[in-house]
């Protein structure tokens, strides 16, 4: 998983005012609400789609940066004086925040905690029986998930949402093991491979994080 890159900002048409007016001259009324033309660029989402992405300045906006999605196009306000350079880290940030609180939408725990019984049925007679299972925001980028065993609650990281359905189960098969063994020793392997896909889902999970697999971590895969 590579890191967000800041977009190119390749702009169209110019500031338009009217009367000869420039942007940021006063009127009667105040500063001039003045809006440039469209400025249109594409951003890489997750998955490798692209999003359309506007981005309007208007005189009126002196400091902060706004982001909102309608009909599927991003469209950022921002403030005339702000370059492209200036503004493109901050489009990545807008973008990251409506992706979490899309996905956060959109996510089904209900559907998660039933999966994760199923697994327990199939593989362990039902006998790991978490208390809750709910896709969660918060976890760092090392780590796809995490269990607490006192309170039998199972959280998996928003980023998996995507992945195929075997690793997926094979990252639930994991935590439910973590409900009864901590830590990763022969026990807790000898458990978890009763899911026949466990290693298949471990290579899968390594090669999208791209980095080298840490025995002795926390409560991740």
């Amino acid at each position: 998983m590579s890191a967000a890159r800041p977009p190119v900002l390749a702009r169209r048409g110019s500031f338009s005012a009217p009367g000869g007016l420039a942007p940021g001259d006063r009127t009667a009324a105040g500063i001039l609400p003045v809006i440039i033309h469209a400025l249109w660029y594409n951003m890489e989402m997750k998955g490798g789609a692209a999003m359309e992405v506007k981005v309007e300045r208007s005189a009126r906006r002196l400091k902060s940066v706004a982001a909102r999605v309608k009909d599927g196009v991003m469209i950022v306000s921002a403030p005339v004086g702000m370059s492209d350079a200036e503004l493109a880290p901050i489009i990545t940030r807008l973008q990251a925040r409506l992706e979490r609180r899309s996905e956060r939408a959109t996510l089904d725990d209900a559907a998660l905690m039933r999966r994760a019984l199923a697994l327990s049925a199939e593989y362990f007679a039902g006998k790991l029986h978490p208390t809750s299972v709910r896709w969660v925001t918060n976890q760092n980028l090392s780590r796809w998930a995490s269990c607490t065993q006192a309170t039998g609650a199972i959280r998996i990281s928003h980023r998996l949402a995507q992945v195929p359905a075997f690793v997926l189960d094979g990252v639930l098969v994991h935590e439910l093991v973590h409900l009864a063994i901590n830590g990763h020793g022969p026990d807790f392997w000898t458990m978890a491979n009763r899911y026949p896909l466990t290693e298949r889902t471990r290579g899968y999970l390594l090669a999208l994080a791209g980095q080298d697999d840490d025995d002795n971590a926390d409560d991740e895969m």
